[in-house]
């Protein structure tokens, strides 16, 4: 046996002078209950039909990407690790939810159907688009659609089989949407920033309403721009056209920072996970209470 090992045997059994045993209370059953769901499930929730703040679990995030990006292009994609930070912060800060990041995987990962909310990375190939269609159909959540509907039309139509404009389309969502209003109040959606103004300084325009993808009578995710992506910003890239790897000049940084950081942002992120966890149809492990 190891020294180590020896060490804690004896601690353990209170062989050591001047020891006694530790005494390990035994798991209650609603321990044993909640180690077995969060084995199994990526996400389980409680929540209330009637008090809306009302709601408590845990989440696991993804960033997902396609096969052909190397491990630099994820790490640095417009999906960057500091805005997933912002929305597990902000679900950690503002609710009784358990958020935390459980990993990078590929479209074609099995687990990838078990997660109730993605944030993809990059296009899928052909057969990694008919994994993401079979997400989607199957009740997960686009947290921020930032490479634009095109490729989810086509994934739809192509091994969805339905009709784009009758069981799937996309459109701006109404002011009275249940996104705007599922934990916080953010009526209208996100107000516009400018990102290029003084960071000490920040300009917000008006609200820009988020567009919605639909699959029959179920949001299935929503592009609205909250972080800008590596290309929206000023700076230079090292080593030409296909290096990721950009400098920003500190004034940028402070801005998107103030951006990322913008309140009713963070409002809007936790209102995107709640939604997307407590809507009919979700992947989530769901239990409602009266």
């Amino acid at each position: 046996m190891k020294p180590s090992r020896l060490f804690a045997s004896m601690l353990a059994a209170g062989i050591l002078q001047g020891c006694t045993p530790v005494a390990i209370p035994p798991a209650t059953p609603t321990d044993q209950q909640e180690a077995y769901d969060r084995e199994r499930y990526q996400s389980k929730i409680q929540f209330s039909s009637v008090d809306r703040q009302q709601i408590a679990g845990f989440l696991r995030l993804a960033r997902v990407y396609s096969g052909r990006m190397g491990s630099g292009e994820v790490l640095f994609s417009s999906g960057s690790p500091r805005d997933l930070d912002i929305i597990i912060d902000a679900v950690n800060e503002f609710t009784r939810i358990e958020a935390e990041f459980s990993g990078d995987i590929p479209y074609g990962h099995p687990g990838l159907l078990d997660l109730p909310l993605i944030i993809p990375q990059s296009e899928p190939n052909e057969a990694e688009l008919q994994q993401l269609v079979r997400y989607v159909l199957g009740g997960g959540f686009i947290i921020d659609i930032g490479m634009g509907f095109d490729i989810y039309r086509e994934g739809l139509e192509k091994y969805g089989e339905l009709v784009w404009g009758r069981d799937a389309w996309v459109e701006r969502l109404p002011d009275d949407h249940p996104a705007y209003f599922s934990y916080f109040s953010v009526p209208g959606g996100l107000p516009e920033i400018n990102i290029a103004a003084d960071p000490d300084r920040i300009k917000r325009e008006a609200a820009q309403p988020m567009q919605g993808l639909f699959i029959g009578d179920r949001l299935a995710g929503v592009m609205f721009n909250a972080f800008a992506s590596q290309g929206d910003l000023p700076g230079t890239t090292v080593g030409g056209g296909s290096d990721p790897f950009l400098v920003v000049d500190k004034k940028t940084i402070r801005a998107r920072n103030a951006q990322r950081n913008d309140p009713r942002l963070r409002q809007m992120v936790v209102n995107l996970v709640v939604f997307a966890l407590t809507q009919e149809g979700s992947i989530a492990k769901r239990n409602i209470v009266e």
